[in-house]
C-alpha cells in the first residue's frame, strides 16, 4: 500500500508541474500578444510611409499634368496662329496674281514673295518650337 506521505507528495509534485505548465502558457501568450502589438505598430508605420510617399507621387503628377496641359494649350494657340498666318500670306500671294489674257498661258507666280513669306513663317514655328521644348525641358527638370 502507498502511504498518505507518498501520495501527498505525489499530488504536490502533480500541483506544482500543473503550476509549472500555466506559468509557461501563460507567458507563452503574453509574449505572442506582445509581438503581435509590436508588429501591428510596425505595420501601421510602414503604411503611414507608404501613404505619404504615394501622396507626394499624386501631387507630383497632378502638377506634371498641369504643367503639360498649359504646355500643350500654349503649343496649340501659337500653332494656330503661325497656320492662321501662312494661310493669309497665301491667299494674299495668290490674290496679287494678275488674271492671265485670254488665250495666254498663265503668268508665273510671285514666288519669291512666297518663298519669303513661307520662310519667315517657318523660321517663327521654328522659334516657338524651340521655346516650347525649351520649356518642356524646364518643367521635367523640376518634376525629377
Amino acid at each position: 500500500m502507498i502511504s498518505w506521505q507518498t501520495k501527498a507528495i505525489g499530488a504536490a509534485l502533480a500541483l506544482l508541474v500543473l503550476l509549472v505548465v500555466a506559468a509557461l502558457v501563460g507567458a507563452h501568450r503574453k509574449g505572442a500578444r506582445a509581438g503581435a502589438d509590436r508588429v501591428t505598430v510596425q505595420v501601421q508605420r510602414d503604411h503611414a510611409a507608404a501613404v505619404t510617399v504615394a501622396r507626394q507621387d499624386e501631387r507630383a503628377a497632378v502638377d506634371a499634368s498641369a504643367t503639360i496641359a498649359t504646355s500643350v494649350a500654349q503649343q496649340t494657340v501659337a500653332s494656330a496662329a503661325v497656320t492662321h498666318h501662312i494661310v493669309e500670306n497665301l491667299r494674299h500671294a495668290l490674290d496679287t496674281i494678275p488674271p492671265a489674257p485670254a488665250g495666254d498661258p498663265l503668268p508665273a507666280a510671285p514666288v519669291d514673295g512666297m518663298r519669303d513669306d513661307i520662310n519667315v513663317a517657318i523660321a517663327s514655328a521654328n522659334r516657338a518650337a524651340e521655346t516650347a521644348t525649351a520649356a518642356a525641358g524646364a518643367g521635367q527638370d523640376g518634376a525629377s
